[in-house]
């Protein structure tokens, strides 16, 4: 998950353990209606006597699509894993697209039969995957198999597309309780069974909550004003299907008449208006205050990181003349003045790094991109650090790759990148370790690396770690630090349509990778 400092951490959190909780259920919805078929139960394979029975291969897939998801979540980096969460997904599609070949040419590919050859319906006939489950599910592979991509403007495919499969869900779903069978059938077909209707649903929010941070979902998860707003009209709209749910199962099965159901209807609808509108006002109220707080702190944190610079930096620059001063001082005194200047200088890189916040909050990093040498700000970057990979003994390894002399980029920008993440990765792998810089520039964006074979980040902090201020647990035990560093990349590279992600598994390494996009400007 990656997160950033308007991220509500402990909802984000929520969300992916119901995402998770989500899968279990459907994997159990798929498994008891296979067991429902093996074991010739009729209520696990139709709920009701009048209501269409879900097919054999529907209910493997609900299985496959749930184990998909499962695999796919973002804490899961694992090569290997998220391979076989794509490949599900694309069995799940071939089934898709064979049910419809099979309905729209009359060829029978077999498939009906693959794993009871005894499901057959009342005349004979192998029971088939309705169309509708059979569109969701090729709908749902690709919203899986594009779920951890990512537009320049931070917008997902994968969420547009699983809205699709949670209308088409919910049609069918009003259509179970109102006894439209148009709504949940193509005619002359069979039609979808309403627990595969249910298992959509389900699907189609923890494929959301799959992503608490990204995408449409972003603002539903954001501490702010806004995502307050969002959940709270997300609880309305649900409060309100429920309710016209009961509302017409109560008209339906004779409590009150027709007229009576328009009534409780139109006073349900005026309810809701009110309630939505107070929250309208409300947020207004809170948005100014919420705005003038937030330019308060960033001023009062560039007042304090600028005030503290100065004194700081004499007592660096007094503690590095005594330590170089003819007659040296002795061993005591030089332990003293080495801890003095090395604790300035740390100060320093902290105040610094608050600075640059404050100015990414306030809107005032500006840079421009003009050419520049890739590898000389890499080099330059590597010789500051220099004292603590010799100190350490890593192995530091290189790969730049051609047209990196002449880039149009922010040279300020890059600059802010590899210092952090050169930073981190020194910090963080042990002695004798290594740490392995790679660069290429492509088309549109040059493409960093920085690899390290340091303490990792344990699996279960991974989705905190651009989060502002946060550090992981491991690396609070061995070294001091901020946690500003990731959150500040982050934040300056989305203003640039840029982007960065990382692979790390604990006490073996991590990797961050970052695209730059060329010509970038903040």
């Amino acid at each position: 998950m990656q997160a950033n400092s308007d991220t509500n951490i402990r909802l984000a959190d929520s969300l992916l353990t119901f995402s998770k909780a989500i899968c279990f259920v459907v994997f159990f919805i798929g498994l008891l209606a296979t067991l429902g078929w093996a074991l010739d139960i009729p209520a696990l394979k139709s709920i009701l006597p009048a209501l269409p029975a879900i097919s054999p291969n529907t209910a493997g897939a609900l299985i496959l699509a749930s184990a998909s998801l499962w695999l796919l979540q973002e804490s899961r980096n694992k090569k290997s894993i998220r391979f076989l969460g794509y490949s599900l997904a694309l069995i799940i599609a071939l089934l898709g697209i064979l049910t419809l070949v099979e309905y729209f040419f009359k060829f029978n590919t077999g498939i009906d039969n693959l794993l009871f050859k005894n499901a057959l319906n009342s005349e004979g006939l192998p029971v088939r995957m309705s169309p509708q489950s059979a569109i969701n599910f090729i709908i749902l592979s690709l919203s899986l198999l594009l779920i951890n991509k990512q537009s320049k403007t931070g917008k997902q495919p994968s969420q547009y597309l699983i809205l699709i499969v949670g209308i088409v869900s919910l049609l069918s779903f009003f259509g179970f309780i109102n006894n439209i069978p148009s709504f949940y059938t193509i005619s002359p077909y069979k039609g979808m069974a309403a627990h595969t209707a249910v298992a959509f649903i389900l699907l189609f929010l923890a494929t959301f909550a799959s992503r608490p941070t990204s995408g449409l979902m972003k603002v539903f998860s954001n501490s702010g004003i806004s995502g307050l707003v969002a959940r709270r009209l997300f609880i309305t709209l649900s409060a309100v299907m429920a309710s016209d749910i009961l509302i017409m199962a109560g008209h339906a099965n004779g409590f009150y008449s027709h007229e009576i159901e328009a009534i409780i209807h139109a006073i349900l609808i005026a309810i809701t208006f009110i309630y939505l509108m107070f929250i309208g006002l409300a947020s207004l109220d809170k948005i100014q205050s919420i705005e003038e707080i937030n330019k308060v702190k960033s001023e009062f944190v560039s007042f304090v990181s600028h005030q503290l610079r100065a004194p700081l930096t004499a007592i660096k620059w007094s503690a590095d003349t005594l330590l170089h001063n003819d007659p040296p001082p002795g061993e005591e005194q030089k332990e003293y003045l080495e801890t003095i200047h090395a604790s300035a200088n740390q100060t320093i890189n902290l105040a610094d790094a608050f600075l640059n916040v404050s100015k990414i909050e306030q809107g005032a990093f500006l840079t421009g991109a003009a050419e520049s040498n890739f590898q000389n700000i890499a080099e330059g970057i590597l010789r500051e650090f220099k004292p603590q990979i010799q100190a350490q003994k890593i192995d530091i390894k290189k790969n730049y790759g051609k047209n990196l002399d002449k880039v149009k980029i922010d040279s300020k920008l890059i600059q802010v990148v590899l210092q952090n993440l050169i930073s981190n990765a020194i910090k963080y792998t042990p002695e004798k370790g290594f740490i392995e810089i790679s660069a290429n520039a492509g088309k549109n964006e040059i493409l960093i690396e920085v690899k390290d074979s340091g303490m990792g980040i344990p699996a279960g902090q991974q989705n905190k770690i651009f989060t502002n201020l946060f550090r992981a647990e491991n690396a609070q035990k061995k070294t001091t630090g901020s946690g500003i560093g990731l959150y500040m990349i982050k934040t300056l590279l989305e203003q640039v349509g840029g982007k960065i992600r990382f692979e790390s598994e604990e006490k073996k390494g991590t990797t961050f990778y970052v695209g730059i996009p060329i010509n970038s400007n903040i």
